[in-house]
């Protein structure tokens, strides 16, 4: 595994002036589309705003935020928003993540987002529904204030997923490995995988693009059937 600091090395520093930004395109180029862009790597943000970059590095993040499997996921919710201010809808082109609420052991809150972009995976940690909901490594998501807000898609409750799983549905499907594409492995079904696999009773529907209903192929329970890979 290769874990690197935002301050460190040549190789972050080539990663870091990749478009992480939320509110950037995820389908402006053809190289985006296709997943040239594409890192293999995750981005884990801090509560504290300090981010780390790895590739083949789950297994030593999910010992590091939920060695115990302890951080119980008790409510998920998946949002969404236009590209950019280029675009005056978010009906069919719009950036979708997920922000889920944990408990502790101990009875403490903390809130984070998952969500895949043409780069990398992100995970973020926060101590509030609106520091991950609202801010992305500490941009903001949404760039004026007329302009649009996260827009609710689905919420539900959850019951006996705890973060430590999550983490390891993502290594065991190998969606490091799976590259962004513009209209099939895009953060819209990302998000679907993931709210369709710890909501209680809910599924999440976009109202458009059918194919992002279909034809998934993931597994929960044992993890036997990661979906394939896309390497167009």
């Amino acid at each position: 595994a290769v874990v690197s600091t935002q301050s460190t090395g040549e190789r972050l520093q080539g990663i870091s002036q990749l478009t992480f930004s939320s509110m950037m395109p995820r389908t402006g180029g053809k190289g985006q589309a296709k997943g040239e862009e594409w890192t293999n790597m995750i981005r884990y943000i801090h509560a504290d705003g300090k981010e780390t970059f790895a590739d083949e590095w789950l297994s030593e993040l999910r010992e590091k935020v939920d060695p115990c499997k302890s951080l119980m996921i008790t409510s998920v919710r998946v949002y969404k928003l236009p590209l950019n201010e280029m675009y005056f809808t978010n009906l069919l082109l719009f950036h979708s993540y997920v922000v889920f609420e944990t408990c502790s052991d101990t009875c403490q809150t903390e809130w984070w987002s998952l969500e895949k972009n043409s780069q990398c995976i992100a995970l973020q940690r926060g101590d509030s529904k609106e520091k991950v909901r609202d801010y992305l490594g500490g941009e903001v998501r949404y760039n004026s204030w007329w302009y649009w807000r996260p827009q609710l898609v689905g919420k539900d409750l959850c019951v006996d997923i705890s973060l430590a799983q999550v983490i390891d549905l993502i290594h065991e499907n190998d969606e490091l490995s799976i590259k962004y594409h513009g209209t099939t492995e895009n953060c819209q079904t990302f998000a679907q995988v993931i709210f369709d696999r710890i909501a209680m009773s809910e599924k999440l529907y976009y109202g458009i693009l059918p194919q992002l209903s279909t034809d998934l192929n993931r597994s929960w329970t044992g993890y036997k059937n990661p979906r394939p890979k896309n390497n167009t």
